[in-house]
């Protein structure tokens, strides 16, 4: 081997190792920076809201609204109202329904890409030699004998490009998206719920001011 063929097989490792990188399926996923807005609206939280019949609402910027906000209202009527809606929902059995299938495909491919899988065999089968069918007309014919065998296979996918990783990131992203799916639905369910309560005795007041106000003048 001459001299000079040493650096034309360096050269040509080099160029096998960066086109393997470049082969490389996408880059590690990043979370995208959050919003540098602090607050919804510009200028100072005030601290309450212009009383309305003689009551004002307070903020508290470090409050977190419960899961069943509703029930802040005191309202044993709203409460029931909103608990029926969630019970007869068409919307939020199929949300959950997608998000169940979102994990359940999450967990086969995570099981199926990152362990390996493995598989035996075992039979038992009784054999007789015929020596006639071998070619040996004259030898003699052996007893049956019990034959066992016993076989282990071991397989497991090496992810060299990143493709299988790029594929769990995606199938995770779906699961916490059908996940928020569902939160906006029973949050959506909810609050129309409790809108249409309110506007509906709205209603019911100005018709019993109108009907009594009918009365008077009559």
């Amino acid at each position: 081997m001459t001299s000079s063929a040493l650096p034309v097989r360096a050269a040509l490792s080099l160029v096998a190792l960066a086109g393997l990188a470049g082969c490389t399926v996408g880059p590690d996923f990043r979370a995208p920076d959050p919003p540098s807005a602090a607050r919804y609206a510009g200028g100072a939280t005030p601290a309450a809201t212009v009383p309305a019949e003689g009551v004002a609402q307070t903020f508290v910027p470090a409050r977190d609204l419960p899961a069943e906000w509703w029930r802040l209202y005191a309202s044993p009527k709203l409460d029931a109202l909103v608990r029926a809606a969630l019970d007869a929902s068409p919307t939020l059995p199929q949300a959950r329904a997608c998000l169940v299938q979102a994990q359940e495909n999450l967990k086969a491919r995570t099981a199926s890409v990152q362990w390996p899988s493995a598989d035996g065999t075992a039979g038992v089968s009784r054999n007789q030699i015929d020596p006639a069918a071998l070619g040996f007309p004259e030898a003699p014919a052996t007893g049956p004998f019990t034959l066992y065998s016993i076989g282990f296979n071991v397989s497991y996918t090496v992810d060299a490009f990143g493709g299988a990783r790029r594929e769990l990131e995606s199938l995770e992203a779906g699961v916490e998206a059908r996940r928020y799916e569902l939160d906006a639905a029973r949050v959506a369910l909810t609050a129309n719920v409790v809108t249409a309560a309110i506007r509906t005795a709205q209603l019911r007041d100005q018709i019993a001011s109108a009907r009594s106000i009918l009365d008077a003048q009559s």
